[in-house]
């Protein structure tokens, strides 16, 4: 028995002008979650992505970001969230940053 649970969301800023058939690829293709923010207001903005990423990964992850550029106009991020027992043991050293 596992959990795989996959999760997208895209943050847009609020004055700033897509395609509507972009925003409909998005969420037809990848299921995402669509949140008008003001990424200049970063003290509103910052918590509400970190909530996110702490709701959909169930707690585990408490900071998807630790800061962020405030002219970003989108934000597209992608959580996978699985808990299985795994076959074998990953050493930290085999995993590349």
């Amino acid at each position: 028995p596992y959990l795989l649970s996959i999760s997208n969301a895209a943050f847009i800023q609020n004055d700033y002008k897509i395609k509507k058939s972009y925003l409909n690829n998005i969420a037809d293709n990848h299921k995402a979650e669509f949140q008008l923010v003001n990424f200049r207001n970063s003290e509103a903005t910052h918590p509400l992505i970190n909530e996110w990423g702490n709701k959909e990964s169930k707690g585990l992850i408490k900071n998807v970001l630790s800061t962020y550029d405030p002219n970003i106009k989108l934000l597209l991020l992608n959580l996978t969230f699985c808990d299985a027992k795994w076959q074998k043991v990953i050493d930290k050293s085999e995993v590349k940053n």
